[in-house]
């Protein structure tokens, strides 16, 4: 098979999909490192060594989640909002929220190997979060994400996510907001809409469940990249129903058990993308998952082009069948 350079559904963004260098779960195998046994600041009993708890849900035996501030905030509340722009060297001061999602009490267990009810907590807590933080006047954007695996950025294994939240609205958000309006405009319908109805019958259809499909886009920029696409039309967590966030959380363990069957314990990032809470822009939310098993190197540093090794038909054929 000749090899294709395929488009992104939305951006004038494009990846290489490389059949010629196609390579099977077996090769990404991640390189095992054995963690340095320190006292985690995330387990139960060592809560003075972080800051203290904004948010949490109590279990039976104390907190089953907690929410609290970045010890190392990349944006700080406290900081004064104040900018300089001279049309050259334009910046502003970091104000914003850096908060860490403590999801368990378990150090050990893997976001996969949680119950339902279990991920659909953490889901609430996003919820609750991005509207807490989206009524700050500084606030713009507020980013949820997650790595897991040291290849992905983790720095510590018990398992969390975060979220910050920033005064500006991130370049590729406002991008894809920007594309999607224009999409509606010259076809009067939402481009995510239009992905759920026409890839849940194509060869990148992963799985699918009442309110979210999951698929490996067309475009992917990396081996097994999956989305995770609301069916209604929603912009943002905020206005997911009670029935969808459990759906949410469905989707996401049926996923990443599918993705740890190809590849036991698979590094990845996971994020959110979204409209601001109050945005007037009718963007269309979902989840993008994006395992770390290649590296990005020169070339795609050089044109913003990456070269997939897996097509996602392929990535999608082996996560149905895990």
């Amino acid at each position: 098979m000749v090899n294709e350079i395929r488009k992104d559904y939305l951006l004038e963004r494009y990846s290489i999909i490389a059949t010629n260098r196609l390579k099977r779960p077996k090769d990404f195998r991640p390189v095992k490192t054995r963690e340095k046994k320190i006292k985690c600041p995330f387990c139960p009993g060592n809560e003075d060594m972080t800051p203290p708890t904004i948010f949490k849900i109590n279990g039976k035996r104390g907190w089953d989640i907690r929410v609290i501030e970045n010890k190392f905030p990349a944006l700080s509340k406290k900081a004064n909002y104040r900018k300089k722009l001279d049309g050259f060297t334009n910046c502003f001061t970091g104000v914003g929220h850096h908060e860490v999602v403590v999801e368990s009490p378990s150090h050990s267990k893997r976001l996969d190997q949680f119950s339902v009810k279990k991920i659909k907590q953490i889901v609430d807590v996003y919820q609750q979060r991005f509207v807490v933080l989206s009524k700050d006047k500084n606030v713009r954007f507020v980013a949820i994400f997650r790595n897991h695996g040291k290849a992905a950025g983790n720095s510590l294994s018990h398992p969390h996510s975060q979220i910050i939240a920033t005064p500006f609205v991130p370049e590729l958000i406002a991008r894809e907001m920007n594309a999607s309006s224009k999409y509606r405009r010259r076809n009067r319908k939402c481009i995510f809409c239009d992905i759920v109805k026409k890839e849940r019958r194509s060869k990148r259809f992963v799985y699918e469940n009442k309110s979210f499909l999951a698929i490996c886009p067309f475009a992917s920029i990396v081996p097994y990249e999956t989305w995770i696409i609301t069916k209604r039309h929603v912009k943002n967590i905020a206005g997911l129903k009670e029935q969808e966030k459990t759906d949410l959380a469905d989707a996401l363990k049926a996923v990443l058990v599918k993705m740890n069957k190809q590849i036991t314990n698979i590094p990845y990032n996971y994020y959110i993308h979204q409209a601001p809470l109050n945005s007037k822009n009718n963007y269309h939310m979902h989840l993008e998952i994006l395992p770390v098993l290649t590296v990005w190197a020169g070339f795609e540093k050089c044109t913003g082009v990456y070269i997939n090794p897996v097509s996602p038909e392929i990535a999608a054929k082996e996560l149905r069948s895990a």
